[in-house]
């Protein structure tokens, strides 16, 4: 079965994310998300072990954000 790679916009909590991982057909690699309370929310997600320890989080407007740069990293 093939796992593929994603980068999730406007994360939030990251609630649906975490849905789709369990599935076992996404791996969730990078989110993009500009509120604060959400991404301290998705970084202790990630401290419990319910998110991947490699997840790059771009706390961020996306508008600022170089789509390059994200791919590359």
């Amino acid at each position: 079965m093939r796992k593929y790679r994603v980068i999730s916009l406007f994360s939030g909590a990251m609630g649906l994310d975490l849905g789709l991982e369990r599935t076992g057909r996404f791996e969730v690699v990078a989110c993009v998300e500009s509120e604060a309370a959400y991404c301290e929310t998705i970084r202790a997600n990630q401290s419990v072990g319910l998110l991947s320890p490699k997840l790059r989080i771009y706390q961020t407007d996306i508008q600022n954000l170089d789509p390059i740069r994200v791919l590359r990293e």
